[in-house]
């Protein structure tokens, strides 16, 4: 979106970034939550502006979407997390943010995933290149790479979610890795 600055003559280019499935007074899935902040630090280094966070009431998702932010960047500095300080003072600056010990939970564990997990995003216009290269790869199954990136996908849906849940992914990661292979294999 556009903005314009008719008295200063000053235009400006908005981005909205829109989490929806993040309930007032709930709590989003960790892994959804560090997914959407890495696109939205991906968007603020690539075009070196401002970040605005806000929701209904500006205090509980707000207050934990920037104490995501703020502590990651601390533990990727310092090799430390200190949460509860950290909570505090945003607290003593704007009273309830982080609304309810859900969400104070949920940001412990958005920031275990944050630090365990490593984004495997693909820029669009890459994502060719890299696809080829994988594509191409004549080792055996068992030392490609995307063998490799499947078995960390498949332990961490074993690790991570309920039972019932983890067979249906289960099918689905084992169906895209035959197709992948059958597709590598006819090429």
């Amino acid at each position: 979106m556009d903005m314009e600055n008719t008295k200063l003559q000053a235009k400006r280019k908005i981005f909205q970034f829109h989490y929806t499935t993040w309930p007032d007074h709930g709590t989003p899935d960790p892994f959804l939550l560090v997914s959407f902040h890495r696109r939205v630090t991906c968007w603020k280094v690539q075009r070196h502006g401002p970040v605005l966070v806000h929701c209904s009431a500006g205090i509980g998702r707000t207050g934990t979407f920037i104490a995501l932010d703020a502590l990651q960047k601390q533990g990727q500095n310092t090799g430390k997390v200190d949460i509860e300080p950290y909570v505090r003072k945003m607290r003593k600056d704007r009273m309830n943010m982080i609304q309810n010990a859900g969400q104070y939970k949920m940001l412990h564990e958005a920031l275990i995933e944050s630090f365990q997990w490593q984004d495997k995003s693909i820029d669009t216009d890459q994502f060719p290149i890299i696809w080829q290269s994988i594509r191409n790869d004549t080792k055996p199954l068992n030392h490609q790479k995307l063998k490799n990136e499947y078995d960390v996908s498949y332990l961490y849906i074993l690790l991570n979610y309920p039972q019932e849940n983890y067979v249906i992914m289960h099918y689905f990661l084992k169906d895209f890795l035959h197709l992948l292979t059958m597709e590598m294999q006819a090429n």
